[in-house]
């Protein structure tokens, strides 16, 4: 599935995105702050910190439901991990590909199209079902990492 970009970008959007079956994606800013609507809710993804690097995930009712910090992406009661994607010799793929682990597990591959970044890719892992909110809270990760990557500041 693919999280794609749409040109006509209601109220004062950046960007506008959605993921069928899932939810939409609206991006204020350089990927700095988002809202998201699933069927089960809002949703804002905020940016915090001096040098930006917190990003928290909050519901429209001011509950913190989930934050990344560097590469660990929090989300309720569970731990994930957001890196580079490798291939199969081990070594890292091109600007634009993530893979987001849980202990040791791949749950999904994303992958961006070129800049202006124009969709995210979610491909799942057979088996691995993941709420809608947090998948939508990743794409918008990927798509402020890819941003930086692009500008050399990395993740």
């Amino acid at each position: 599935m693919a999280l794609v970009w749409t040109p006509a970008c209601p109220g004062a959007a950046v960007g506008y995105y959605a993921l069928k079956g899932v939810g939409e994606l609206r991006v204020e800013g350089s990927w700095g702050a988002a809202r998201a609507h699933t069927d089960g809710g809002a949703w804002q993804f905020t940016v915090d910190g001096m040098f930006r690097k917190t990003v928290r995930a909050t519901k429209s009712t001011g509950e913190v439901v989930g934050d990344c910090r560097g590469n660990l992406v929090h989300w309720q009661n569970r731990t994930l991990r957001l890196r580079r994607g490798l291939d199969q010799r081990g070594c890292v793929l091109r600007v634009g590909r993530y893979d987001l682990y849980e202990d040791d597990r791949i749950d999904a591959r994303l992958a961006t199209s070129d800049r202006p970044l124009r969709r995210v890719v979610f491909d799942l892992t057979e088996g691995v079902e993941l709420e809608p909110p947090l998948m939508l809270f990743v794409a918008s990760l990927v798509g402020r990492f890819t941003n930086r990557d692009y500008n050399n500041d990395g993740l």
